[in-house]
């Protein structure tokens, strides 16, 4: 997590030093995180992801919905971005 950045670096250089030239922010990566982890705490799994899901919401505050031109693809972008609300900003 970067909070200088606004978000989470989920891409990393071969050192592991974080890639710079793109920001740090709101993404599907983390997005699929979030459902994930969501999905993980909903079944019960030990131990609790409350921390990470918060860390999660947080780094979403300023995701926007994504457009697609193949109308299959709706139905995928919808499944996921349920698990935005109410956090939707």
């Amino acid at each position: 997590y970067d909070p200088a950045g606004g978000g989470v670096r989920w891409k990393i250089n071969m050192d592991a030093s974080p890639i710079t030239s793109q920001p740090a922010g709101p993404s599907d990566d983390t997005l699929n995180a979030l459902v994930m982890y969501k999905l993980i705490e909903h079944a019960g799994g030990q131990p609790s992801l409350s921390a990470e899901i918060a860390t999660m919401e947080k780094t979403m505050a300023g995701y926007t919905a994504r457009v697609t031109s193949d109308p299959l693809g709706w139905g995928l972008e919808a499944w996921m971005d349920q698990w935005l609300l109410p956090h939707r900003t």
